[in-house]
């Protein structure tokens, strides 16, 4: 247990929330203050909060683990198939 709650667990979540709450952050500004629609707004936050997320996750959290081009489309790919599948079945 121990080993599972080390060093880079913390940092992963702790990314995790600061990345979610800056996207957070910037989908309000641009559907309360620019006047965005819904829909422009979640991809906006959707599209920052992946690219972040790669980032923080590949430079940061795990270092050298995966060649970044593999990383990429791995990420990429995870994400399109699962989040893209689940907002499809909610019509979006």
């Amino acid at each position: 247990m121990k080993k599972i709650l080390d060093k880079t667990f913390w940092l992963y979540v702790g990314l995790g929330i600061l990345n979610y709450g800056f996207c957070s952050v910037i989908m309000l500004f641009f559907k309360n203050v620019v006047r965005l629609g819904d829909t422009p707004c979640l991809i906006i936050s959707f599209t920052l909060q992946t690219s972040i997320s790669f980032i923080l996750n590949r430079f940061v959290t795990f270092r050298g683990h995966f060649p970044v081009l593999a990383a990429a489309v791995r990420m990429l790919h995870c994400r399109v198939l699962c989040d893209g599948k689940g907002a499809a079945e909610k019509g979006l």
